[in-house]
């Protein structure tokens, strides 16, 4: 299991990694369906969830900026490609970014370094920096749980690693 720890105040609420990972794509896929937050009709991110072998699988192809630190460093970010959304990481949490494609990639990289130690790769992240493009892209499988509660079909992620 992979917790993380909740921004006090934040928009997320799922306690785990893998729990926030397919809250902010979620939260990314419906913000991106709205014209008023994306009237550029952009579509960045895709998911789609397979009921006969309880699985997501999703991608991503984030637009970046890059920058250099005061010390020289090279600083890659998410741009901030929707407008007038309301997203907040919260106080001391795990994840940082008031920027939801910022704080997806904040996630991606957590769980790839859990992935390392992990010893079935069934399930997992990938991410790919291209340079040329200015994009950070890759994709995700997270093993889905899943009720009925009161009528509504909820789903959730479950741990992988």
């Amino acid at each position: 299991m992979v917790a993380i720890t909740l921004g006090t105040g934040g928009t997320l609420v799922k306690t785990t990694a893998e729990g926030q990972l397919l809250e902010i794509i979620s939260f990314l896929q419906k913000a991106e369906a709205n014209t008023t937050f994306n009237p550029s009709k952009v579509d960045y991110v895709a998911g789609t969830c397979n009921l006969n072998n309880s699985t997501f699988s999703g991608s991503y192809n984030i637009p970046i900026t890059r920058t250099r630190n005061s010390t020289g460093q090279l600083v890659s970010e998410a741009k901030q490609y929707l407008t007038g959304i309301t997203f907040t990481a919260g106080t001391d949490g795990t994840f940082k970014s008031n920027n939801p494609a910022q704080y997806l990639l904040e996630i991606v990289t957590f769980l790839q370094e859990k992935e390392l130690t992990a010893t079935d790769t069934t399930y997992g992240v990938t991410d790919t920096t291209d340079g040329d493009t200015m994009t950070i892209s890759g994709s995700i499988t997270l093993p889905l749980e899943m009720s009925i509660e009161n009528g509504n079909t909820i789903f959730s992620a479950k741990e992988y690693v």
